[in-house]
């Protein structure tokens, strides 16, 4: 099982707990904008994408990022609806 898939489960698994899952959106947010970079793109891409999860995930697919599950793309969704962006 892909790591990331099990990052979002532990984070599902137990109780909220605001430094794992801050960190865990952190390191995506980071992860997401380090590809971006490697495709080329510029800074001004990255500071248009902000915070927001689904904006750096949407980015970096376009330029041909891919997840090994479909469990990143939820674990974004349900920030979203969340409102934690």
């Amino acid at each position: 099982m892909p790591r990331a898939t099990m990052a979002a489960m532990t984070l599902t698994d137990f109780k909220f707990h605001k430094v794992r899952y801050h960190l865990f959106c952190q390191a995506f947010e980071l992860i997401s904008k380090s590809f971006i970079f490697s495709a080329g793109e510029d800074q001004r891409k990255t500071f248009k994408i902000g915070h927001n999860l689904i904006k750096a995930l949407s980015t970096a697919g376009n330029l041909g990022y891919t997840t090994s599950t479909d469990d990143l793309t939820r674990f974004c969704l349900g920030t979203s609806e969340a409102n934690h962006l």
